[in-house]
């Protein structure tokens, strides 16, 4: 009974939300420059789902903007056992999905047996099994030491599906998913919006303010500027900061520039000629001028500084002595593709998206600066997600032009884009001694022990180049002067949940 209780408010509410989004509505509309391709946590391979995911679905374990674990759906956590191979949570009591099921210890093994045989996203590949300890406990059992597993179910696969409605439309999930978060899904109308309903059995609602948020889909970096300026949509995230002075100036907006985890990046597959061959690779990144790269994008000054390494200045993971270590060198980096074979220059097909840092915007300079190394960039443009499943899943493209937003914990970050099974290696092939670096870390508790490592993981990283790396990224975003309380997210991927209209 409990259950079609809620589904019946869950109706009315829906019954009762006046058509459209706005202050009068207490509906948030926040404007956003891609749309998912799936909201399964355990498919979706895109930082640009985040923002859509994290109302739905409340995570085990949360992060503050200092990336601090925090209690989530679980409210406590331990690894157990003399070499640390279980961890143990303990589950919030009186905690419901959208549509009246219990989340209780079976959904949550449920859940993360269905993260595992996605397949996708290898962050549980360490959990050999999932165990119901009671209804309010879980334990996951490791088949080797995994230092990160708390931060691990702060991030996708710590978001909780509903087993009852996977179990009801397992190839319509993605498309109706629901979670134990917030808010729930009302209406996904295809390229326009995606349009949530506050969900009235959230365990913690006396915390969210809003009826409802449309998350409006804008592809165009100009439309969305114009959105913002003229009240359309209340706020926005990855704002190409060449207009944040015309958004500075308007009265009606906030403009913020959060630090984040965040870099752009050439991703690569190293599996297709010719960047299959490492000294192109090293070509590759030598034959860029990042400061120049990274202040004709941003604007002077405004970039976290050029990046080598896949963690951030200031991170304890980032080897400052590293910093100057390949500099811009066409001369050098047409005598290396000399060397792979390449004598009279090489092409390299790259899919794009016209959103900033993803677009033309950035390849027509990257094309310039890697003419004289004898590079030439051959570039595709596409919708966001159409051009990250051509390179990422059809595998069409040997590179793709996009950005990375970093993980609550580096190693994610190192595992996820360097080791043999990380889910974008795309030829899931490590350098010698990666993979056994990346055990070590796992096998280190204190992080002043895993700073060497991480060294030698960047050294190795720079070395390979795996990645072509460009600059490090700050979230540029702007908030309606309407809105308050945002709680700007270290990766760069805003949670709106905790906001709302000032009165």
């Amino acid at each position: 009974m409990r259950g079609l209780t809620v589904i019946l408010a869950w109706v009315a509410l829906l019954l009762a939300t006046p058509a459209g989004a706005d202050e009068r509505n207490n509906v948030l509309v926040v404007g956003q420059s891609s749309e998912p391709f799936t909201l399964d946590p355990a498919t979706g391979v895109s930082g640009f789902d985040y923002p859509d995911l994290y109302p739905l679905f409340d995570r085990l374990i949360v992060f503050d903007r200092d990336l601090n674990l925090l209690p989530g759906l679980a409210t406590s956590w331990a690894f157990t056992g003399p070499d640390k191979l279980s961890l143990e949570l303990t589950l919030r009591h009186g905690v419901t999905f959208a549509d009246g099921t219990p989340l209780d210890a079976d959904a949550v093994k449920f859940s993360l047996d269905h993260f595992k045989q996605a397949n996708r996203i290898h962050d549980l590949d360490a959990v050999s099994s999932v165990e119901v300890l009671a209804p309010d406990r879980v334990a996951l059992h490791l088949s080797k030491p995994y230092s990160v597993l708390p931060a691990v179910l702060a991030d996708r696969a710590g978001m909780i599906v509903s087993p009852t409605a996977m179990n009801k439309d397992p190839k319509g999930f993605e498309r109706h998913p629901v979670g134990a978060g917030p808010f729930m899904m009302k209406a996904w109308n295809a390229g326009t919006s995606l349009d949530y309903v506050a969900y009235p059995g959230y365990w913690d609602k006396d915390r969210i303010k809003l009826a409802g948020i449309q998350f409006k889909v804008i592809l165009n970096p100009t439309s969305l500027v114009s959105a913002l300026l003229t009240g359309q949509v209340d706020e926005a995230w990855g704002i190409d900061p060449k207009n944040l002075a015309a958004l500075r100036a308007n009265p009606k907006l906030r403009v913020a520039v959060e630090p984040s985890t965040a870099f752009y990046e050439l991703a690569l597959n190293d599996a297709l000629p010719p960047v299959d061959n490492v000294k192109v690779r090293q070509a590759m990144n030598m034959s860029l001028d990042r400061k120049a790269l990274g202040d004709a994008i941003l604007g002077p000054g405004n970039s976290g500084g050029p990046a080598l390494m896949l963690a951030p200045k200031g991170s304890f993971a980032h080897t400052d002595a590293l910093d100057d270590s390949v500099p811009y060198d066409p001369a050098k980096a047409k005598q290396l593709l000399a060397e792979a074979g390449f004598a009279n220059g090489v092409t390299v097909k790259l899919c794009a998206t016209p959103l900033v840092g993803y677009g033309t915007d950035i390849t027509d300079i990257e094309r310039e600066e890697m003419r004289p190394a004898g590079i030439t960039l051959d570039v595709t443009v596409q919708q966001g997600s159409a051009c990250l499943q051509a390179f990422d899943l059809r595998k069409q493209f040997p590179a793709w032009q996009g950005a990375f937003s970093g993980r609550p914990d580096p190693f994610l970050t190192y595992d996820q884009n360097f080791g043999s099974a990380g889910q974008y290696m795309l030829s899931h092939t490590a350098a010698p001694g990666v993979d056994a670096l990346l055990d070590k870390i796992l096998a280190t508790y204190d992080r002043k022990d895993q700073v060497p490592l991480y060294a030698e993981l960047n050294r190795l990283y720079i070395e390979n180049a795996p990645f072509i790396l460009l600059f490090y990224r700050p979230n540029f975003a702007v908030y309606s002067t309407r809105i308050a309380g945002e709680q700007p997210d270290a990766q760069g991927k805003p949670n709106v949940t905790s906001m709302y209209f000032v009165k």
